[in-house]
């Protein structure tokens, strides 16, 4: 990978930290943030990969489709839905353009 493609990459994956909300309910502690990614790389090694992968795409292109502005209340929102079941609410809409980020 290029050194320009790498640098949009990692702009791009710190841009989805940001629009999950982990910056601000974690007072931006770098340190828990790594650890929620070092718990989800772990989760993915032990469980089932395959529906854990369908789980999360499915909450993530939710996110992305919500048109939504207020994010207390996709945040509210995606937690209602992920303590219930994977159906319910869809998340809030993204600042960050769709098409920089991800290509269904």
């Amino acid at each position: 990978m290029k050194r320009r493609e790498r640098t949009r990459q990692l702009i791009e994956l710190g841009g989805l930290v940001a629009k999950s909300g982990l910056i601000d309910l974690t007072d931006d502690d770098r340190s828990v943030i790594f650890g929620i990614l070092v718990e989800a790389t772990a989760k993915l090694r032990v469980e089932d990969k395959a529906s854990l992968l369908t789980l999360w795409r499915r909450r993530g292109k939710r996110a992305f489709e919500d048109d939504s502005s207020n994010d207390d209340l996709r945040l509210s929102r995606f937690f209602v839905t992920a303590a219930s079941s994977d159906t319910g609410y869809p998340l809030g809409r993204s600042e960050i353009s769709r098409q920089h980020i991800w290509t269904y």
